[in-house]
C-alpha cells in the first residue's frame, strides 16, 4: 500500500482494506509504504511496481509449490488406489466366507450384515480415493484452480 504519511485517516483506510483481504486469505501480508507527499507520482509509481513485481514473484512461487503438492496427491493417491482395490477385494471374499458359515450355521445373520457393511465401506473408500484423485487431475490441468489460497 502507498499512502502520503503515517496520518491517522490514511491508516485507517488501508487497516480496513487489509483486514477484509485477510479475512478471505489468512496469510496474506502488506507492504506499506509513505510518499511524504501528497502528489508525488513518479515515487508512488516506483512503489507500486516494486509491488507488484513481488506480488508477481509471489504468485509463482505459490502456484508452482501448489502444482507440486497436487502432482504428489496424485501419486499418493494412485498408490492408495491399490490398497483400497485389495481391500475391497479382500472384505468380498470374506463376505463370501460369511455368507456360506451362514448358510451352514456356523455364524449369525448379524455377521452377515456386520460382512456387508465391511464390503460397502471397501467401497466407498475407493470411491472416495477416485474422486479425491480425479479432483487433484484436474487441478493439475487447470493450474487456475490451485491458487495459493487453497493449499492445505
Amino acid at each position: 500500500y502507498v499512502g502520503a504519511f503515517s496520518f491517522a485517516e490514511v491508516k485507517s483506510g488501508y487497516t480496513a482494506y487489509f483486514l477484509g483481504v485477510r479475512s478471505i486469505c489468512p496469510n496474506v501480508t502488506m507492504d506499506v509504504k509513505y510518499t511524504g507527499s501528497w502528489s508525488n507520482q513518479a515515487l508512488e509509481k516506483e512503489y507500486n511496481v516494486n509491488s507488484a513485481s513481488r506480488n508477481l514473484g509471489d504468485t509463482k512461487n505459490a502456484l508452482k509449490n501448489n502444482m507440486k503438492t497436487a502432482y504428489n496427491d496424485i501419486l499418493t493417491l494412485e498408490a492408495e488406489r491399490l490398497s483400497c482395490e485389495k481391500a475391497l477385494e479382500d472384505a468380498k471374499n470374506t463376505y463370501e466366507m460369511v455368507k456360506l458359515n451362514y448358510e451352514l450355521g456356523n455364524v449369525t445373520e448379524l455377521t452377515v450384515k456386520q460382512t456387508e457393511l465391511l464390503v460397502l465401506s471397501a467401497e466407498m473408500n475407493l470411491l472416495q480415493n477416485a474422486f479425491n484423485h480425479d479432483l487433484k487431475v484436474f487441478g493439475l490441468y487447470n493450474p487456475s484452480m490451485l491458487s495459493a489460497s487453497t493449499q492445505q
